[in-house]
């Protein structure tokens, strides 16, 4: 868990975005604990929370997309 923590220091705003696909894959990070380190990086200063809120976001927006959507109607992706 510290790597990854490390990593999204180093890599911010991508690490954010594969951290959070790598908790979705199978992988036991939780999203809440990441999400809450990602607000600390922010009060810190070393985020800016006007890219951080619009990149979870997206993330969120392109996982519901695809795995909502794959599960509900899989006739979309199967033609």
């Amino acid at each position: 868990m510290h790597a990854l923590l490390l990593s999204i220091i180093k890599y911010s705003y991508p690490g954010i975005f594969i951290a959070l696909g790598l908790g979705i894959l199978g992988l036991p990070i939780p999203d809440k604990m990441l999400l809450a380190f990602v607000g600390f990086l922010v009060f810190q200063g070393k985020l800016v929370y006007i890219y951080a809120v619009p990149n979870i976001c997206c993330f969120h927006l392109c996982r519901g997309l695809l795995m909502d959507g794959y599960f509900c109607e899989p006739r979309l992706f199967f033609r």
